[in-house]
């Protein structure tokens, strides 16, 4: 059976990222937060936490007690 063009695979569909994406998240290397303030983010190990985004250097950094490194995935809180 031939695919439609532009479909997606299952394997694409219950992917990390597409699911992610459904539930709203965005990824740091796509674009980063366009104001300071409050969001949620999963880090490398899919711990998901709020954290505070800021501008630092003139770059949007996350900041946090004990956290703060290796942020993957964002999203303002609903």
């Amino acid at each position: 059976m031939k695919p439609i063009p532009g479909q997606i695979t299952l394997f694409e569909y219950f992917s990390l990222g597409n699911r992610l994406r459904r539930e709203g998240y965005t990824n740091v290397y796509d674009k980063m937060p366009e104001h300071e303030g409050t969001v949620e983010v999963i880090d490398r190990e899919g711990n998901r936490f709020k954290i505070m985004a800021a501008m630092s250097f003139g770059m949007m950094v996350f900041r946090g007690k004990d956290r703060g490194h290796d942020i993957c995935w964002w999203r303002y809180p609903s």
